[in-house]
């Protein structure tokens, strides 16, 4: 943000409260962790067909979302681990 001219990985994370999401250009993918870091709920939105987040995907790509999640937790930092 500070230099322009710097570009990004595409990924931004964000948390509230449980839950940790991963945006990337085409996905929201946000899981909710225990305080052992255990994922108790996931949700996945593709933001290419259904940007306004009518239809969760989850269930339905397990190979996505195991992806998503191994990025979401290199991608974290320390600040988003669970307390």
């Amino acid at each position: 943000i500070k230099d322009p001219s710097v570009e990004g990985d595409g990924i931004a994370v964000s948390k509230w409260f449980d839950g940790l999401t991963l945006i990337n250009k085409d996905y929201f993918y946000t899981e909710w962790t225990d305080t052992s870091d255990a994922i108790y709920s996931q949700m996945l939105y593709d933001h290419v067909f259904d940007s306004g987040e009518q239809n969760n995907i989850s269930s339905n790509e397990s190979e996505l979302v195991n992806k998503l999640s191994k990025l979401l937790r290199e991608e974290r930092g320390l600040c988003f681990q669970s307390l």
